[in-house]
């Protein structure tokens, strides 16, 4: 099994983000690899879903 690092973007919820774009997928030695490009979503749309 192979474990790499996180390093990737930490929201509380997906609806912290906008505006998401898969760009690649990439399967290699047992683990796979999605680069992605995303905004941040404007405070007043999430503010109720996050207190």
């Amino acid at each position: 099994m192979n474990s790499e690092p996180c390093g990737g973007t930490q929201v509380r919820s997906l609806a912290d983000l906008a505006n998401v774009r898969i760009l690649e997928v990439k399967a290699k030695r047992g683990a796979t690899k999605v680069r992605y490009d995303s905004e941040h979503a404007e405070r007043g749309a999430t503010d109720a879903l996050n207190p």
